[in-house]
């Protein structure tokens, strides 16, 4: 079974560090629908950044921020997952070179 990805952020050239061989994994989702990665998503969710009366795109972060977390409970929910079994396997993916930060859910035991 294939881990799932759900990248958070693109800083520099992520493309290279993440691809299917070396992580195992499925890229969900983006949050740049332009970036580098959105050609090796399986899935691209757009979240429209349209202009609000919040100041300095609160909106769309509020929005993310909900989207993301009803994504991973989406996962756990598909994967018989809770909080517990999946802070076993959870990882900040961190590389120092290139700035990439994301989150890597495992859905492998």
């Amino acid at each position: 079974m294939k881990n799932y990805t759900i990248v958070l952020n693109e800083l520099a050239s992520i493309a290279e560090n993440i691809n299917e061989q070396e992580f195992n994994a499925i890229v969900d989702s983006i949050i740049t629908a332009n970036s580098t990665l959105a050609g090796l998503a399986d899935l691209v969710l757009i979240i429209p950044a349209n202009d609000s009366t919040h100041p300095m795109g609160s909106l769309f972060e509020q929005a993310s921020l909900l989207t993301y977390d009803r994504m991973v409970m989406a996962l756990m929910e598909n994967l018989n997952e809770t909080s517990h079994t999946m802070k076993t396997r959870h990882a900040d993916i961190e590389e120092h070179r290139r700035g990439v930060y994301c989150m890597a859910i495992s859905s492998e035991a």
